[in-house]
């Protein structure tokens, strides 16, 4: 088994394995991939600078959240495969974002390297 990194040039080869969608910005992202000794990708794994949108600060009551979201939507179409997340710290945030139409993501977030960790 053999690991790399996928050059840009060989993105075209993930469109078979991976929904397209799913594929990320090669602008933003490099991959890594295991390949068997006759070349076929066996594994992908994307690492991707992400989006996120983070802190709203709003001064009055006028500002309409969807409409500052909407353009930072905009900036999004250069960047085919790219999507973005916002963290919210409660739930009147979680409501004003999901009433924009972002979808909440069951998920557990982990981070590397660990807060106040350094990388070796």
């Amino acid at each position: 088994m053999k690991y790399r990194l996928l050059t840009p040039g060989e993105w075209p080869r993930l469109e078979n394995l991976i929904p397209p969608e799913l594929i990320p910005s090669p602008e933003t992202s490099v991959i890594a991939i295991a390949e068997d000794d006759d070349g076929r990708i066996l594994g992908v794994l994307p690492l991707q600078l992400q989006w996120h949108m983070e802190p709203l600060f709003l001064f009055s009551p006028d500002v309409s959240f969807s409409r500052l979201k909407e353009v930072l939507d905009n900036q999004l179409r250069d960047f085919p495969g790219s999507c973005y997340y916002t963290f919210v710290p409660n739930q009147q945030l979680a409501e004003i974002v999901g009433s924009a139409g972002m979808e909440f993501q069951p998920a557990l977030v982990f981070r590397w390297p660990p807060s106040g960790g350094e990388v070796n």
